[in-house]
């Protein structure tokens, strides 16, 4: 049998290898060119999954990481050659032939997933850089979550009923009719708090 947990120990040492050699390049201390471009490879249940299967990949999920590297000599004037060396061209043949490992990646990240036939998985890749954009905005959604719920004084795992009941708790305290007899300043203070609390409550989908 194929001893997947080696074969991607094999692999991630060799992404390193290829990322240091790149670094070297870029610094200079290379007279070869270099092509080398990253991508996201990502998984998803297949039409063939069990419901279970199904209910844990029902959307695509990044699993790892795909390097693609052509080297030889400058490419100014051979047309030809560039066109050839387009990583994206060798994307697929990788990614099928890198299915055991990506997949063992993903089976190490969530143990639950191993017991999903990997024959039932749909793989897709997309270049690193675009996903870097994604996670940026995943990163900036979370950030804007955490703010929410400290603004409504919940924690991360508040659900929907909680979020609602913290926000009509702080807006019939906030709400303009109730603080109308405040002095100015508390007025003021007040109706900024009533903003935020509204902001955070449209943060979180109210």
């Amino acid at each position: 049998t194929v001893d997947a947990a080696l074969l991607l120990r094999q692999s991630m040492d060799l992404y390193d290898k290829l990322g240091q050699e790149v670094y070297t390049a870029e610094e200079g201390e290379s007279d070869g060119y270099q092509i080398f471009k990253e991508f996201v490879i990502s998984v998803r249940a297949g039409s063939g999954a069990s419901p279970s299967a199904a209910t844990q990949l029902c959307d695509w999920v990044p699993t790892a990481c795909l390097a693609v590297e052509w080297t030889g000599p400058p490419l100014d004037d051979n047309p030809l050659i560039q066109g050839m060396a387009d990583p994206s061209l060798a994307l697929p043949a990788a990614v099928k032939k890198l299915r055991r490992e990506v997949w063992e990646s993903a089976c190490q990240a969530a143990p639950s997933l191993s017991k999903v036939p990997r024959t039932v998985v749909e793989f897709a890749a997309e270049p690193l850089d675009n996903f870097g954009a994604i996670l940026e905005e995943v990163k900036e959604h979370k950030t804007g979550r955490s703010a929410a719920l400290q603004t409504l004084g919940l924690p991360k795992t508040a659900v929907p009923q909680d979020i609602k009941a913290a926000h009509r708790k702080r807006i019939v305290k906030l709400h303009p009719d109730m603080t109308a007899d405040l002095p100015e300043e508390e007025r003021k203070e007040a109706d900024a708090e009533f903003k935020r609390v509204q902001a955070a409550y449209e943060t979180l989908g109210g």
